[in-house]
């Protein structure tokens, strides 16, 4: 089966035997659920490229707060899964449709936002804070430990977050209905 270039943004093949008929090629994946992996896929890696970028530039000195680069990959979640209902609903689905591609985007962006929680509580330095450790486990595996269960907390709130600008995203790129004059 030979494949032609991309006609009218679709990619056409000839089918064997009818070579002058041209059949387009059809995704066995669904617009919105390739906008939610594509755009929560890059949340996530924007997500650990901002908290790795951040633990590089703070100061191991004394007991700081993280770098305020983390708050920027909050808004840089916001702004992708608003774009992935964005780009569902002008590519012709729902409201809905969006509203699931922001939910599902948030769900892959929420690997990135648990490790990044483990990483930023993890490299606090508990003897420079004060922290006593009574127990045998480590104050650093401790610390980890409470990162992964906020970086938890932190992704199941931005899946509402996620699904809710998703569904705005899409309440803007939807098309308006076609109008009939009589």
């Amino acid at each position: 089966m030979q494949t032609l270039p991309r006609l009218r943004g679709r990619v056409v093949r000839l089918a064997p035997g009818k070579e002058d008929q041209l059949e387009p090629v059809t995704s066995f994946m669904k617009g919105w659920s390739r906008n939610a992996v594509t755009f929560g896929g890059a949340s996530a890696v924007i997500t650990l490229l901002l908290t790795w970028v951040g633990n590089a530039t703070t100061s191991e000195e004394g007991c700081q707060s993280p770098s305020p680069l983390v708050l920027l990959a909050l808004l840089v979640f916001l702004g992708l899964m608003a774009g992935a209902g964005f780009m569902t609903a002008r590519a012709g689905g729902t409201v809905g449709q969006a509203t699931r591609a922001g939910l599902v985007g948030a769900v892959i962006a929420a690997v990135g936002t648990i490790i990044a929680f483990a990483v930023i509580i993890g490299s606090i330095n508990a003897r420079e804070c004060g922290f006593v450790n009574n127990t045998g486990v480590s104050t650093q595996t401790r610390f980890i430990a409470a990162g992964i269960i906020y970086g938890i907390i932190a992704s199941l709130i931005g899946l509402g977050f996620g699904a809710g600008v998703g569904a705005i995203g899409g309440l803007i790129g939807r098309r308006p209905a076609a109008t009939t004059t009589v």
